[in-house]
């Protein structure tokens, strides 16, 4: 009888423990990120990880990394199997928005109203598509460091020659000009090494549309049925482009160009149109001062830049929503991003955790006046049709108005409508 009122005794002991202690007889909510960093990003963003880690200890992240090389097609194979991790680096926010596979978080922000104020209205925006573009619509993401087109200019080049920074009064007469300053065969060898400027992408769909809104236009029409490349502002804006390195030759041609985002760096070019996330680029490898300016505005209209955000979302199908919204609240806050900026130089989505640098500045105010560009679905596969034609003006030197015809405009309307 002992023995059995001593068995009853130690499982009743037992009882009480473990429910005194719930934490050891619950298992944690495990959220799986994935994202794509590099090595430095990577350490940085473990030390993140493991802080919030210790903040929700009913909560396991589980960081999974990719180079941004690999990024896409690894989430894509994933996603086809059913075995995508529950929060996402978005790197093509209409497709993955259109096809269905990012949950709509403004149920999620509707519980926290104020959740949103402290970010860049249009930073946010840029993680919104209504179907047709980006920048309108349901919420798909939070930003957690913000972006746009900027111009980086070398300090101590434009102090050697004596020459006056850019500013918000350059147009791009001032920017063909001034370059044209800077051009220079250093060593005598009869081969020029030293430009007035660059812009790694340059032949991509947002510099030029950039350009053209400059010349009155922009690249797509409004319900983006349509490409405007071939209108008399879509053909100015590319001959521009086209002559900074055939005509002006302020900056290399094609030919010329080697090692296109190093020579910044490495002080061979006087100026660089660049996105903001080059900051934690420049800031670490440029040996002399550098800033940046606003973009020079264009013969016809103060364009603005292009303003993007760099998100996070939420996998639809995840089976932790509630546990991924928490991390997605945690990786845009303002601690957080003030970690990242600090450490990192990656440009932050919330103005407090940013800093008094020129900078800050001159980026808080080009994102404060600029617009979403709006990506859309099929513009990739227009784009590429537009991306073989260009070869034509650039490398053949050809005029642009003979290059983009009627019949080129058609074949890019065409991709569009698939």
């Amino acid at each position: 009888m002992r023995s059995v009122r001593g068995v009853v005794g130690l499982l009743v002991v037992m009882l009480v423990l473990v429910s005194a202690l719930p934490g050891l007889a619950a298992a944690k909510t495990v959220v799986r990120y994935s994202t794509w960093l590099t090595h430095e990003e990577e350490v940085v963003e473990k030390e993140i990880i493991a802080e919030f880690n210790r903040l929700h200890p009913d909560i396991e992240v589980q960081l999974e990394t990719s180079a941004w090389g690999d990024y896409t097609s690894k989430l894509i194979t994933q996603l086809s199997a059913g075995t995508a991790p529950d929060v996402l680096n978005v790197s093509e926010l209409p497709e993955w928005a259109g096809y269905g596979v990012l949950e709509v978080l403004d149920p999620y922000v509707a519980r926290e109203p104020e959740l949103l104020d402290g970010f860049f209205p249009k930073v946010v925006d840029a993680g919104r598509f209504d179907g047709v573009a980006v920048g309108k619509g349901p919420l798909y993401g939070l930003p957690i460091n913000a972006g746009c087109q900027i111009l980086f200019y070398n300090k101590d080049m434009f102090d050697k020659y004596g020459i006056p920074y850019p500013d918000e009064t350059w147009t791009f007469d001032t920017l063909v000009e001034v370059g044209a300053k800077f051009v220079e065969d250093r060593d005598g060898d009869g081969i020029i090494d030293q430009f007035g400027l660059i812009c790694p992408t340059v032949w991509g769909d947002q510099f030029v549309d950039l350009i053209m809104r400059g010349y009155g236009s922009t690249l797509w029409s409004e319900d983006r049925k349509s490409c405007l490349i071939g209108t008399k502002a879509g053909l100015d804006a590319v001959q521009w482009i086209a002559d900074l390195s055939n005509k002006h030759h302020i900056m290399p041609t094609f030919a010329e160009r080697t090692a296109t985002n190093e020579q910044f760096e490495m002080g061979n070019l006087a100026m660089c149109f660049h996105h903001t996330y080059s900051n934690s680029i420049f800031h670490k490898r440029a040996s002399f001062n550098w800033s940046i300016a606003p973009v020079p505005s264009g013969p016809v209209a103060k364009q603005g830049v292009p303003v993007w955000g760099h998100i996070v979302a939420i996998n639809v199908s995840s089976k932790v929503k509630d546990a991924a919204w928490e991390l997605l609240k945690y990786l845009a806050s303002e601690d957080v991003q003030r970690k990242r900026y600090q450490e990192l130089r990656t440009p932050p989505s919330r103005p407090a955790a940013g800093d008094d640098s020129d900078f800050f500045r001159v980026m808080t105010e080009c994102i404060n006046s600029g617009y979403i560009y709006g990506g859309f679905p099929q513009a990739q596969e227009a784009w590429n049709v537009i991306h073989s034609y260009f070869d034509k003006v650039v490398l053949a030197n050809k005029p642009a108005s003979e290059v983009f015809t009627s019949r080129v405009i058609t074949q890019i309307d065409k991709a569009l409508s698939r």
